[in-house]
């Protein structure tokens, strides 16, 4: 397929100028963004805050606001003790004495609470603890964590110990949403670098967008883990925005690595600076388009989410997006110019050569 008329004739932006004149400098400024980066996002785990659906402006996101406002947020976080009578009676009393000196810990167990005792020792093998615990949503997470340890400490076989509750159940969700994005991950880049090799039948020009692919999704949760701090981000949002990121950086990568091809097919160019330029010039703009796309797309979304989980996601894909945009602007052209005349393959690669 040939470029459209006068397409490669518009100059490349001033950035991709730059990029093409200054390859090394720029693709060691973008690698060491990308290393500082990743490993920012190494910790993004415990910076995660737990998912939640609760809608902003609903009734019980007000409900749940003048609660916390009067008594504060707590959370209930049941522990079941089952064993034989004995041994269940002697741990579970320890343990509940244990757990009522933790700051923020109430504790209602059998042993301590007159009223309620049949319900919470149902029958002589097992005992069930309420533990109330409160403070701030990250206080009550850690709190609860911190509880699930001194119960495990505390018991012993032949007591069997388990713990339960809306924090642990969330941080347990965003661990395994976490362990199947990188999963995800680990299988779609091979079978991307496959689908590339298929379609360019060139090793360089299949791998040039699936390691474009692969360091935006590095850069873009270190920058996430980043934003965490000031904005809540969970697993959800981070699960689309590393989705998104990969495809929007590998089809803005596909884009440079075609038209360099056919500029270098056409032969109308002298040295491949000139042919990475003509190449960039109609494919910067259609980056820079998709993206401002996306963007708006993205700020809409933000306004009219009716929960912080799409507000999460949006802002994810924002930042995915803006890196994508970034990388194909800068560090893709830079990468071409040095790896351009060994893109092709077979013999269109060595009159592509030969004329260079």
């Amino acid at each position: 397929m040939q470029p459209p008329s006068g397409g490669s004739d518009r100059p490349a932006p001033a950035l991709t100028r730059f990029a093409a004149t200054y390859p090394w400098a720029v693709l060691t400024a973008w690698v060491t963004v990308v290393v500082v980066l990743g490993v920012i996002g190494l910790g993004i785990d415990s910076r995660l805050s737990a998912g939640g659906l609760q809608v902003s402006g609903s009734e019980s996101s007000r409900a749940s606001a003048l609660i916390g406002g009067n008594f504060g947020d707590a959370a209930t976080v049941p522990v079941l003790l089952r064993g034989p009578r004995a041994d269940v009676k002697t741990q579970g009393k320890a343990l509940a004495t244990t757990l009522a000196k933790r700051p923020g810990v109430r504790v209602l167990s059998p042993w301590t609470t007159s009223s309620g005792r049949t319900s919470l020792r149902p029958s002589g093998d097992r005992a069930l603890l309420l533990l109330s615990v409160s403070g701030s949503h990250e206080q009550i997470a850690d709190r609860s964590a911190a509880a699930q340890r001194l119960v495990d400490e505390a018991t012993s076989a032949p007591v069997r110990a388990t713990v339960t509750g809306l924090p642990l159940l969330s941080r347990d969700g965003t661990r395994s949403s976490l362990a199947t994005v990188h999963r995800a991950e680990l299988i779609a880049l091979p079978l991307l670098l496959l689908a590339l090799l298929l379609v360019f039948r060139s090793p360089l020009a299949a791998a040039i967008p699936a390691v474009f692919g692969a360091a935006t999704i590095a850069a873009s949760t270190g920058a996430l883990a980043l934003l965490a701090a000031a904005v809540r981000l969970d697993a959800f949002a981070l699960a689309v925005a590393c989705m998104v990121g990969l495809a929007l950086a590998v089809d803005y990568s596909l884009l440079f690595v075609s038209r360099l091809r056919e500029e270098i097919d056409d032969g109308r160019h002298d040295d491949i600076e000139s042919a990475v330029g003509a190449a960039a010039a109609p494919t910067t703009r259609t980056v820079g388009a998709a993206a401002a796309a996306i963007l708006v797309a993205m700020a809409v979304a933000a306004v009219m989410s009716p929960g912080t989980a799409l507000l999460a996601a949006a802002i994810g894909v924002s930042v995915v997006a803006l890196l994508s945009a970034a990388t194909a602007v800068l560090a893709v052209p830079a990468m071409l110019v040095l790896a351009g005349p060994w893109l092709q393959c077979g013999p269109a690669a060595s009159a592509s050569q030969g004329g260079m």
